[in-house]
């Protein structure tokens, strides 16, 4: 949110989250701050398909792309180009 204020066009602003569980709460954040960012419930991965993404219930910024600890959910994978092609970027 803090980073979306600062932008001259806050509609240009893509924010990439895997931990599905996370979602609505940057949602109720860009709500509650009248943000414009776009949310991707996705991975930055270079492998096509889903990738598995190891959830920690009880600290968010340890979850990690792969299997090991957590609950495992499956999220689709993205390429840093094909986000950017998506969201019109020609440049980051």
């Amino acid at each position: 949110c803090v980073t979306n204020r600062r932008l001259e066009d806050r509609s240009r602003h893509v924010v990439v989250e895997a931990n599905p569980a996370l979602v609505p709460l940057l949602e109720e954040h860009r709500r509650r701050n009248l943000a414009s960012f776009v949310i991707r419930n996705c991975a930055l991965a270079y492998q096509p398909g889903n990738v598995s993404f190891a959830v920690n219930e009880t600290d968010p910024l340890s979850s990690h792309v792969g299997e090991d600890g957590g609950r495992v959910v499956s999220v689709p994978a993205i390429t840093l180009r094909q986000l950017l092609l998506e969201a019109g970027f020609s440049s980051c």
